[in-house]
C-alpha cells in the first residue's frame, strides 16, 4: 500500500510501552522466530509497532500469553480513549497494564470475572481470546451452531458459542490438529497474532493519506485520516481512536461493513464513495457527523447510538443514504438532512417500552417511508411522503402525506393531534395503506395488488421461494389509479450480482402497469419474454429489489407521484454472501479475451460453502463475469447461454464435449473433476484455495468468441 503523508501529522498515539512484554528497537532482532509457522504475521505487526518481543531479543511464538498482554494488544488496535471508572480489585492504577484493561472494560469489550477480578497474570484461553476479539470487530453467528464442526464442540462454553460460531464462519478460526478448537487450553502468542492477521490486513494508526488497496480489512484508530482510490475487501473499522477527529474517504469502495465508533460532529466525510454493505454507526456518546457528498452510493446505515446523516450535491443517479435502520437504546437524536428513502425505528430487545428515540428531519429533508415499529418522536418540517406506524408513543411533528396505523387500539400524535386507525380518511386506491392524511385537496399516485406473472398467470405474493426452478418468471404487475404514467426506473439490485438496470424511463397507458423481464433485466437478458426461476435465482441469488418514481402524466400530472421500492424474495439460502468478488477478484483482459478470477488473500482458506454449496455453482458463478461484448454494455453479465469447455475447442476438438452452465451440472462437476484428480474437490469441503489452478473455455452463443477463465 502506497502512503502519502500529510500535512497535518499528529504526535503518536498511547507511547509505545509494553504490549508483550519489554518494547525492543526492532523486530528484526527476535532470534526465533524464523521457524516459526507465523513468521511473517509476526514481523508484519511488529514492523508497525502493533506487538513486540522480549528483550533477550526472542518472541517466543509458542509461549501463552496473559489477559494483560491480550487487552493491550487489542487497545492498539483500536486504539481506544475512554477510561472505566470501574476499577477491578487485582488491577492497580500503578500496574503496567492497568490504563489498557480500563479502556477495553470502558468499550465493553471485557467484563472480568464475578468476584470483581480481573486475574491479568492468567494465561489467556483460546474461547476467551475468541470471544473478546469477535466482541471488539462486532461479528455475529448467522448459525450459532457452526462451532459444531469441532471435534470437541461440547467443551465450549456457553458465552463463547456464538463468538467462535462468528469466527468459524468468517474462515477465521481453523482449530488445531485433530479437528479440536481445545477452548480451554492457552492460546499462544503466535496464534493471537495470526488470529489479528486473518481479520485485517492493514491499520492507519498515523494522521495522513492512505492509498491502495486493501485485501482483508483495515482499521483506522486515529483522526485527521484520509482514504483517497482505494478498494476494501472487507471491513473497514473507523475505530474509538478516531475519537472526535475527521476522516474522509475519497472514491473508497468497501465491500464489507462499515463500522463507525469514531469521529465527531466536524466529521466522516463519504465523497465519490461505495460502501457496499451495512454502515454501523456505533459510537458511545451517539454525536458523529456522517457527510455523504457527491457520487455515493451508501445502501443502508444502522445507527445504535445517535448520529447526523446529511447529504451535500449528491450526483445524479446516485442514492446517497438511502435504507436507515434505528435501533439505538440510548438517549440520543438521529439528525436526518437529505433524501432517504426508507426511514426504520426498531426496539432492542433490552429497551424498556416507554423509552422514545428521538428523530429530527430537518428543513429540505425528504423521508419516502417512515416505518414506525417502536416508539419515536419526528421532529423538525422535513418532509415524510408516507408514514407506517405500529407502535404506540409514536409523535410526529409535521404532517406526512400519507398515514398508516397497522393496528387496532394504536394512537399516535400528528401535529399535537391524536389520531388512530379509524380516524383515518381512506383515499380508496392504497390497497390497504389507509389513504392520505395530508392535504385533501392533494391527490397522490397509489400503487397496490402487486402480483407476479408466473407460467402466464398473476400470482398476488412477492415471495417465491416455494416456486419450483421449472416455473417461468415473465414480469411484475401492479395496479395505480392514474390511467396515464411514467416510471423512472432508477435501480434493479440483486442481492448476488449487483445492480442489473437503472435510469430508464417507462410509459404506460391505463391503470394496470406491467414492468417485463426484458425492462427488469435490461442488457443482461438477451431479450426473452420469460426466464425460468432458476436462471433468475442464479443470476440475482436470494432476492431483486426494484426502485422507482412513478409519477402521472396526462391529465393526471398534477398528481404526487409514487416513490417506493418492491422487494422480490427468490429464495432462503439467507446464508449466502451477496456477491462472489467479496473472495475474488476479477480481471478481463479483452485483447486476449481471458477473464481472471483471482482469490483474495485472507479468502484462500474459506470454505467456499459460505457462499454457495458446490463448487461447480462457484464456477458457474464466476462464468457469470464473462462480457457480452455484443452489447452496448461490455459489463452486463452473461449468465444466458454461454456454453463451457474443459479444453479450448478450437485446439481440442475430441473428448471436449460443451456443458451448458444452467442445466448439465452433473455431467460438468464430474469432468472437472477428472480434469483434476489431484486437488481431491469434494464440491463439500473444498476452500476457495483449492479452486485456484482451474482453467476453463467459454463459447458465448451469441457471438461465437471463445473466452478463457482462469482461476488463480
Amino acid at each position: 500500500m502506497n502512503l502519502k503523508k500529510s500535512k497535518k501529522v499528529s504526535s503518536v498515539l498511547l507511547a509505545l510501552v509494553l504490549v508483550l512484554s519489554i518494547v525492543l528497537p526492532s523486530f528484526a532482532a527476535y532470534s526465533d522466530v524464523n521457524s516459526s509457522w507465523a513468521k511473517q504475521a509476526i514481523e508484519k505487526w511488529s514492523s508497525k509497532e502493533l506487538i513486540n518481543g522480549y528483550k533477550d531479543g526472542t518472541f517466543k511464538p509458542n509461549n501463552s500469553i496473559s489477559r494483560a498482554e491480550f487487552v493491550a494488544i487489542m487497545t492498539r488496535v483500536f486504539n481506544y480513549q475512554e477510561k472505566s471508572s470501574i476499577q477491578f480489585k487485582d488491577v492497580k492504577p500503578t500496574d503496567w497494564f492497568s490504563d489498557y484493561v480500563s479502556r477495553v472494560k470502558e468499550a465493553s469489550i471485557i467484563e472480568g470475572y464475578p468476584d470483581g477480578t480481573f486475574k491479568p497474570q492468567d494465561s489467556i484461553t483460546r474461547e476467551q481470546a475468541a470471544a473478546i476479539i469477535s466482541r471488539a470487530f462486532g461479528f455475529e453467528a448467522s448459525d450459532v451452531n457452526a462451532c459444531a464442526k469441532f471435534s470437541d464442540a461440547v467443551k465450549i462454553s456457553e458465552y463463547a458459542k456464538k463468538p467462535v460460531s462468528a469466527m468459524v464462519e468468517r474462515g477465521i478460526l481453523q482449530g488445531r490438529p485433530g479437528n479440536i478448537f481445545a477452548p480451554g487450553e492457552k492460546i499462544t502468542r503466535a496464534e493471537v497474532i495470526h488470529i489479528i492477521n486473518k481479520i485485517i490486513d492493514d491499520i492507519a494508526n498515523k494522521s495522513q493519506t492512505y492509498t491502495g488497496n486493501i485485501k482483508g480489512s483495515f482499521v483506522v484508530n486515529t483522526k485527521e485520516v484520509v482514504l483517497k482510490d482505494m478498494t476494501i475487501s472487507g471491513d473497514l473499522y473507523i475505530a474509538h481512536g478516531v475519537g472526535e477527529g475527521n476522516v474522509t474517504l475519497d472514491n473508497v469502495v468497501v465491500n464489507g461493513r462499515t463500522v463507525v465508533a469514531g469521529g465527531g460532529l466536524g466529521t466522516i466525510t463519504i465523497k465519490n464513495s461505495k460502501l457496499v454493505k451495512s454502515v454501523e454507526v456505533i459510537k458511545k456518546n451517539g454525536k458523529v457527523r456522517l457527510l455523504a457528498v457527491g457520487s455515493c452510493q451508501i445502501p443502508e446505515v444502522k445507527i445504535f447510538t445517535g448520529a447526523k446523516l446529511e447529504e451535500k450535491d449528491i450526483a445524479e443517479g446516485k442514492t446517497g443514504f438511502e435504507k436507515v435502520i434505528i435501533k439505538s437504546g440510548l438517549e440520543s437524536k438521529i439528525i436526518l438532512a437529505g433524501i432517504f428513502e426508507e426511514v426504520s425505528v426498531i426496539a432492542p430487545s433490552n429497551v424498556q417500552q416507554s423509552f422514545k428515540n428521538l428523530i429530527e428531519a430537518v428543513a429540505g429533508s425528504v423521508i419516502n417511508k417512515l416505518i414506525a415499529d417502536a416508539p419515536v418522536v419526528v421532529e423538525g418540517i422535513g418532509r415524510i411522503i408516507k408514514a407506517q406506524i405500529s407502535a404506540a408513543n409514536v409523535e410526529i411533528a409535521k404532517k406526512p402525506e400519507q398515514i398508516v396505523i397497522t393496528k387496532e387500539g394504536i394512537t399516535a400524535k400528528i401535529e399535537g393531534k391524536v389520531i388512530d386507525k379509524s380516524s383515518i380518511v381512506s383515499d380508496g386506491g392504497t390497497g390497504g395503506t389507509g389513504g392520505s392524511g395530508g392535504d385533501p385537496a392533494v391527490q397522490y399516485v397509489t400503487v397496490s395488488n402487486v402480483r407476479m406473472i408466473i407460467n402466464g398467470q398473476d400470482v398476488a405474493t412477492t415471495d417465491l421461494r416455494l416456486r419450483s426452478n421449472e416455473d417461468r418468471f415473465s414480469g411484475v404487475k401492479f395496479t395505480t389509479n392514474v390511467a396515464q404514467s411514467e416510471l423512472q426506473l432508477t435501480a434493479v439490485d440483486t442481492q448476488k450480482s449487483g445492480r442489473l438496470t437503472a435510469d430508464s424511463k417507462h410509459a404506460f397507458d391505463g391503470t394496470e402497469v406491467v414492468l417485463t423481464v426484458k425492462q427488469l433485466l435490461g442488457s443482461s437478458y438477451n431479450g426473452r419474454t420469460d426466464v425460468s426461476m432458476e436462471t433468475l435465482r442464479t443470476l440475482a441469488g436470494n432476492k431483486i429489489k426494484i426502485e422507482g418514481t412513478l409519477k402521472g402524466t396526462g391529465s393526471f400530472s398534477s398528481y404526487q407521484p409514487y416513490t417506493t421500492p418492491i422487494e422480490i424474495i427468490l429464495s432462503s439460502d439467507t446464508g449466502t454472501l451477496g456477491k462472489l468478488t467479496d473472495f475474488m477478484a476479477m480481471n478481463y483482459n479483452s485483447n486476449t479475451k481471458t477473464l481472471t478470477a483471482t482469490v483474495l488473500n485472507d479468502k484462500v482458506n474459506v470454505g467456499i460453502s459460505v457462499y454457495k454449496t458446490k463448487a461447480e455453482d462457484i464456477i458457474e458463478s464466476i462464468i457469470g463475469y464473462v462480457p457480452n461484448e455484443n452489447t452496448s454494455n461490455p459489463a452486463s453479465l452473461s449468465y444466458f447461454c454461454p456454453e463451457v469447455y474443459l479444453y479450448n475447442p478450437n485446439q481440442v476438438t475430441t473428448n471436449n464435449p460443451p456443458y451448458d452452465s444452467l442445466s448439465d451440472k452433473a455431467d460438468f462437476k464430474a469432468a472437472l473433476q477428472a480434469k483434476y484428480p489431484s486437488k481431491t474437490l469434494s464440491f463439500a469441503s473444498s476452500t476457495f484455495g483449492d479452486l485456484k489452478g482451474i482453467e476453463l473455455f467459454v463459447k458465448r452463443g451469441d457471438n461465437g468468441n471463445i473466452y478463457k477463465v482462469l482461476i488463480q
